[in-house]
């Protein structure tokens, strides 16, 4: 008898047809399309698994979202972050004021006071001269000694510097930043003219940044991770506290399509120690834009775990974080316990492919070296060496 023990659901399968060679690995074409189904996988012995993870992660994958290297709130499927197509917040000229609409309509007014930005659903948020954010129904961050950052969901991001920790003097700068164009509209307490066409360098970014969800009066804070972004809500009315989670995991698609495209390149073209290694990093390299495509992925509506999401073919794609804070994304073939690869989230994110013949003779979990994860617009995929 064979012991299978099961990483995720931790039973114990004994299956007296396993053979000497303990892994059949099966990867074939199951229509003309060309779609891959990872079909059986028979293991001698999985080793015990790490500590137990925490369950239960709300988490979305947002494909074609990026705005050059910046994420648009609209990929964290949580409204429209009060754009309306075709609209544009209303605009009007006021003595003392500098006015700037982005390419989404949102407009952005700018004097002594503070930072005031108006959506097109009419929704609002003004920043005071501490760096506080506030909405028009009342609810206000507490104050950034430092500034802050504003991400808005057609991709703009506003740079806030303050100038005190009082609010006795105004701002000191603010900034925006779209299409890889910097416009400065306020420096040195006072507003700057023609802000359209007064073009400076790189905006400086701040520790705090705020993404702009639901419409246009809801905040969350968010940590890069890699291809992750861990948000977290700072900011929304009482009323609404039901429609917006506590937390919120965004997966950047591109990162997981880049890294997966480039697994093939990392790999022997043969192996004798892992011969299913090459095979299975080609097979997931050809199937990662139909995995990943663009729009939002979200959990199945009523599903009991909301750390899983269903992928095309089959595929499932889970998301793990230990007590150490360390978050671990998993891609599953078909009926498969073990994952085929992994994503190791933190700032030097990288994926790596999971032997699946069980960490035996101190090779470790891995097959060869790690892909570093690079967040970018997903390129066309490269040809592996021969």
């Amino acid at each position: 008898m064979v012991v299978d023990r099961s990483r995720r659901s931790g039973r114990i399968v004994r299956s007296p047809a396993l053979r000497a060679d303990p892994i059949q690995f099966v990867a074939r074409t199951v229509d003309e399309t060309g779609v891959i189904e990872f079909a059986t996988l028979l293991l001698t012995l999985i080793p015990q698994a790490p500590p137990a993870p925490d369950e239960g992660l709300d988490i979305v994958i947002a494909t074609g979202s990026l705005v050059g290297e910046e994420l648009a709130a609209s990929a964290f499927g949580l409204g429209s972050g009060g754009l309306v197509d075709g609209q544009r917040a209303a605009a009007s000229v006021q003595r003392g004021v500098t006015s700037f609409t982005t390419d989404g309509g949102l407009l952005l007014r700018v004097s002594a006071a503070g930072l005031r930005v108006d959506f097109p659903t009419g929704s609002g948020l003004f920043v005071d001269a501490r760096g506080r954010v506030h909405t028009k129904s009342g609810a206000a961050t507490l104050p950034h000694l430092h500034g802050l950052d504003l991400v808005l969901a057609d991709g703009a991001r506003i740079g806030i510097k303050t100038a005190s920790s009082d609010g006795r003097r105004p701002l000191r700068s603010i900034g925006v930043e779209q299409h890889g164009e910097h416009h400065m509209l306020w420096q040195s307490r006072r507003s700057v003219r023609n802000a359209a066409l007064r073009r400076t360098r790189e905006l400086p970014r701040s520790a705090v940044r705020y993404y702009v969800v639901g419409d246009g009066e809801v905040l969350y804070s968010a940590e890069r991770r890699g291809p992750l972004v861990d948000c977290v809500r700072v900011l929304c009315p009482a009323e609404r506290e039901a429609e917006f989670p506590p937390r919120r995991l965004v997966v950047i698609g591109e990162g997981l399509i880049n890294s997966l495209r480039e697994l093939p390149r990392r790999m022997p073209e043969k192996s004798i120690e892992y011969p299913d290694g090459p095979i299975v990093a080609r097979r997931l390299a050809s199937m990662a834009d139909r995995l990943f495509p663009a729009g939002v992925l979200s959990q199945v509506a009523g599903a009991s775990d909301r750390s899983v999401i269903e992928l095309f073919g089959g595929m499932k794609f889970e998301a793990h974080e230990y007590p150490d804070r360390r978050i671990v994304l998993q891609l599953f073939a078909p009926r498969m316990s073990r994952p085929l690869v992994e994503w190791l989230c933190d700032h030097n994110a990288q994926l790596h492919l999971v032997r699946q013949d069980g960490e035996k003779e101190g090779r470790g979990r891995y097959f060869q070296r790690g892909v570093p994860v690079e967040v970018v617009p997903a390129r066309a995929p490269r040809p592996a060496p021969r």
